[in-house]
């Protein structure tokens, strides 16, 4: 009986670890030396033979670099990357836990010059996920320090990584999306509300978030985070 369940959960195992091959994309929140955090986005193409890892990893699907000395033991996920091929720019030690669903940890080396540390979260990658209506609040900043909360709305659609649409304050209150990408989980578009605004967003699979910022006339900022929308939520 005891053989049995060690065969049991030896295969259970076995079929948790090689779901790990694939493409994983999600979060990268960034940590500098300084204090400031920042979000962006990691993207993640792996193959598992044994306990061996390959693949690439970066920001974006566009923008991968080598893993080496990868490993997955008992759940625990480890490697490193080189950022452009060239350690005087950095390297990334990454250390990860994979529950077969989830990819999540952390990150730490040098981004140039800098120290950095980063938390990860990624999930199988569905660009897909990002067609549909999500709801939310742009936390607004003004030039003169002036700060409100207005409601959020976007109505996206993916082709690709063209990402086209709307965005707005309300549903009755929408401006068409412009040079929409996404690209691994990092969205970028532009809109032409009262003035052009730049959208600098991550996508994680279950929120969007990130910034937005005026670039002309009466400049303002926001910090920007929507949830997909609930049927009936949308009023």
């Amino acid at each position: 009986m005891k053989t049995l369940i060690g065969l049991l959960l030896l295969t259970g195992l076995t079929l948790t670890a090689g779901e790990l091959t694939g493409k994983w994309s999600g979060k990268f929140d960034i940590t500098t030396a300084d204090g400031e955090t920042k979000p962006d986005s990691a993207y993640m193409n792996l193959k598992l033979e044994g306990t061996t890892v390959t693949g690439t990893a970066g920001p974006n699907e566009d923008q991968q670099w080598t893993i080496r000395n990868g490993k997955l033991e008992s759940g625990k996920l480890t490697f490193e990357v080189v950022p452009e091929g060239n350690e005087d720019k950095g390297l990334l030690v990454f250390e990860l836990v994979f529950d077969g669903d989830t990819i999540r940890g952390t990150a730490t080396g040098r981004d140039g010059d800098n120290k950095m540390t980063a938390k990860l979260e990624l999930k199988r990658a569905s660009a897909g996920e990002l067609t549909g209506k999500w709801k939310g609040e742009f936390d607004i900043t003004t030039t003169n320090g002036d700060t409100r909360i207005d409601e959020a709305y976007m109505d996206l659609k993916v082709n690709g990584t063209k990402v086209t649409g709307s965005v707005g304050p309300g549903l009755d209150h929408q401006f068409a999306i412009r040079n929409g990408r996404l690209e691994g989980r990092k969205l970028t578009f532009e809109a032409l509300m009262a003035d052009p605004v730049v959208f600098d967003l991550v996508f994680d699979g279950d929120t969007i978030r990130g910034t937005a910022a005026g670039t002309r006339g009466a400049k303002m900022s926001a910090k920007v985070e929507l949830k997909r929308a609930i049927l009936g939520s949308l009023k």
